[in-house]
C-alpha cells in the first residue's frame, strides 16, 4: 500500500532546486544519494560529499550591532591543492579569523519507517559514520543523519594576522588530505552497504501508519 503522505513529501523535496553553491549533489556522494532517492522507504534532504575549505569571519562590532561577517575563502569537495590553499589564506582580509576545515561527508535521510530507519542506520554505521543517529520526529517522520568523527579545524588568521608559514599550511594540508582520502573510503563501504539493502528493502512492505 502507498503511503501518500510519504510520497509527497519526497516529491515536494526532490523537486525543489538545489540552492548550495554549488548547484548540484558532490560527485562522490551521487550514487549514494541516487540509490536511496530510488527506493520507496527513503529521501535524501541534504548532502555533502566532505569538503577542505578556509573559513574567513570578521569582528563583531558590539557598539554598532554589527553581527560577525564571514565568507569561504576556499571550498573543495576532492583533495585540496596546497597553492590555491595557500593562495586562499594570504588573501584574507586584515582583520578577523581564518580557519581550515576538513568536514566529512553529511547525509540527511528521511525514512518511511522506523524499520527502515534501523536499517539505514546499521548500515552508517558499519560504514564507519559513527556519530550517524536517528532523529524522531512528529507525524512518523524519521531521519537518519549520517555522519563521521574525523573533522579537522586549524586557525590560521588571528586578529588579522597570520600565524603559519608556508611550510606548516602544507602539512595541514596533507593532514586534511588524508582525512578526506579516508571519508572516500567510507562513502565506498556506505555504498556497499547501501546497494544489497536497497535490495533488501523492495521485499519489504510499506509502514501503514495510522
Amino acid at each position: 500500500m502507498e503511503d501518500k503522505a510519504f510520497a509527497n513529501a519526497k516529491k515536494q523535496c526532490l523537486s525543489k532546486v538545489d540552492r548550495s553553491k554549488k548547484g548540484s549533489i558532490d560527485e562522490p556522494v551521487a550514487e549514494v544519494v541516487d540509490s536511496l532517492n530510488g527506493s520507496d522507504h527513503f529521501f535524501t534532504t541534504s548532502s555533502c560529499s566532505g569538503r577542505v575549505a578556509v573559513f574567513w569571519q570578521g569582528e563583531e562590532d558590539v557598539g554598532c550591532g554589527r553581527k560577525k561577517e564571514g565568507r569561504w575563502l576556499y571550498t573543495c569537495h576532492e583533495l585540496a591543492v596546497k597553492d590555491e590553499l595557500i593562495a586562499a589564506v594570504t588573501s584574507c582580509p586584515d582583520h578577523g579569523e581564518a580557519w581550515l576545515k576538513f568536514e566529512p561527508m553529511v547525509l540527511h535521510v528521511r525514512c518511511q519507517s522506523v524499520e527502515a530507519a534501523q536499517r539505514l542506520l546499521a548500515v552508517a554505521l558499519q560504514a564507519g559514520f559513527r556519530n550517524s543517529g536517528v532523529v524522531l520526529g512528529n507525524t512518523h517522520r524519521y531521519i537518519v543523519a549520517v555522519r563521521s568523527t574525523h573533522a579537522m579545524d586549524a586557525p590560521l588568521v588571528i586578529a588579522g594576522k597570520l600565524h603559519c608559514t608556508d611550510e606548516y599550511l602544507g602539512l595541514l594540508c596533507g593532514l586534511a588530505n588524508t582525512r578526506m582520502e579516508e571519508n572516500f573510503k567510507r562513502i565506498k563501504r556506505l555504498l556497499d552497504g547501501v546497494l544489497p539493502l536497497m535490495e533488501e528493502m523492495t521485499a519489504l512492505p510499506l509502514a501503514v501508519h495510522a
